[in-house]
């Protein structure tokens, strides 16, 4: 899609036309998926944070005001939409543990090199969604463990533990699928 017709797509959404608001949700579908499915526990899940993504997307659209492309503000979109999710899933509440992140050692194995990106994606989605969620947006999203722990309503150490525990359960799952 050129970038012209999105812009059509767009002040055809802006206006509520339904059938831009169609088309813009079909266009990014197979994106806002493969987003979803990164914070998702399956695919039906999902469905349910993209479907809610887009929602928001398109009843906030006239915010959209093209200072970063619009795959980059919709994907904002669908990873809050996510958190917004896992919060339900815990009601509230991630686990949560004491500051032990600094006292698990870590270790750079080279696996990267063996593993392709879905790979790990695919073992990602086997740890516990408070894990995967700090994990991804840690690691995937490049966002800091400050800005992490304000957005799930944790604190700082809570999601450094949590990351830390993510990478430790991702290090085992990936011993004992590859038998590394």
């Amino acid at each position: 899609m050129q970038d012209d017709d999105l812009t059509k797509i767009i002040q055809g959404c802006i206006a509520r036309k339904s059938h831009s608001q169609e088309d813009l949700y079909k266009f990014f579908y197979a994106y806002g998926i493969t987003v979803a499915l990164h914070y998702a526990k399956d695919l039906d899940q999902a469905k349910s944070v993209y479907n809610d993504a887009m929602l928001k997307c398109l009843t906030k659209i006239e915010q959209y005001k093209g200072e970063v492309p619009f795959k980059a503000w919709l994907r904002r979109i669908v990873i809050n939409s996510a958190i917004d999710h896992n919060r339900l899933y815990f009601n509230g509440n991630f686990v949560e543990y004491n500051d032990y992140a600094s006292e698990i050692p870590t270790q750079n194995t080279g696996i990267e090199s063996v593993l392709a990106t879905d790979d790990i994606l695919l073992l990602v989605q086997k740890i516990a969604p408070s894990y995967r969620t700090v994990f991804l947006l840690h690691a995937i999203e490049g966002y800091k463990f400050i800005e992490i722990a304000e957005q799930l309503g944790i604190t700082d150490g809570g999601a450094k533990t949590l990351y830390q525990k993510a990478k430790t359960k991702l290090q085992t799952l990936i011993n004992q699928s590859f038998e590394l």
